[in-house]
């Protein structure tokens, strides 16, 4: 068997080298070509299976329940609604006019948080001179 294949070999490459330039050129260019075609069909292929793969995982995954909160800070708010309005609850204070800050603003600055601070502490003290907050301390 291996006498056969150096022999097919032989005679191959002796043919080859009594073929003029152009019939190799020619050969070159048709190998190169099948060779593109095979790849290209190997990579629409591959490509093909890699979509479907990610198609049924993504259908897969839509499926999956997900979290009922938000996480900001390492603070967890439920998305039912909740967080929307907490946003709105701190939007409120953006053009609040307060004695160290004459003038609204769409910003919210660092004299906001303080004054917000000061509001949430108030309420606090409030609620734990009435007895109304149960984690008061």
């Amino acid at each position: 068997m291996a006498g056969e294949l150096k022999e097919m070999l032989t005679v191959l490459s002796d043919v080859i080298g009594k073929l003029p330039d152009m019939a190799l050129w020619i050969l070159l260019g048709f190998g190169l070509f099948k060779l593109t075609i095979l790849l290209s069909t190997t990579g629409s292929l591959l490509y093909g299976f890699k979509l479907l793969i990610t198609r049924a995982f993504d259908w897969m995954d839509a499926k999956r329940e997900r979290p009922k909160e938000v996480s900001v800070d390492k603070m967890f708010i439920t998305s039912d609604g909740t967080f929307h309005q907490f946003l709105a609850a701190i939007v409120r204070i953006k053009n609040v006019t307060t004695p160290t800050k004459s003038i609204g603003s769409d910003y919210i600055h660092g004299c906001d948080v303080g004054w917000l601070n000061q509001a949430i502490d108030m309420k606090l003290e409030y609620d734990k001179e009435n007895k109304l907050n149960r984690f008061a301390e």
